[in-house]
């Protein structure tokens, strides 16, 4: 995989209660979100009608290697890139790819 230009967004949906998260994201509904600007991330979220968000922007590589041990850590394996603002299309790379294009 190419490496993504930073900064880059990644996110989570928090779980709750009321508003459970879609789980749509590319092949992986169970996917993080990653977006290359700030104003995609913006669209993703305006159309949403609510939720929780945890939002971690990778500015430099060691802030990818503690965003993915993170994601890691939540149990996730994929991220999906740049996905539409309905959560479809995008690109879905592993975390382990994503690694490696950062040379770790």
């Amino acid at each position: 995989m190419q490496r993504l230009e930073l900064p880059f967004w990644l996110i989570t949906e928090c779980k709750h209660v009321l508003n459970p998260p879609p789980n749509i994201p590319c092949a992986d509904p169970y996917a993080a979100h990653a977006f290359t600007s700030a104003q995609k991330l913006a669209e993703f979220l305006k159309a949403r009608d609510g939720g929780r968000w945890e939002i971690n922007q990778a500015a430099d590589r060691e802030g990818v290697l503690i965003a993915v041990s993170e994601l890691h850590q939540q149990g996730l394996a994929s991220i999906c890139i740049d996905p539409e603002p309905d959560g479809s299309g995008g690109l879905l790379v592993s975390l382990r790819d994503l690694l490696a294009s950062y040379g770790y």
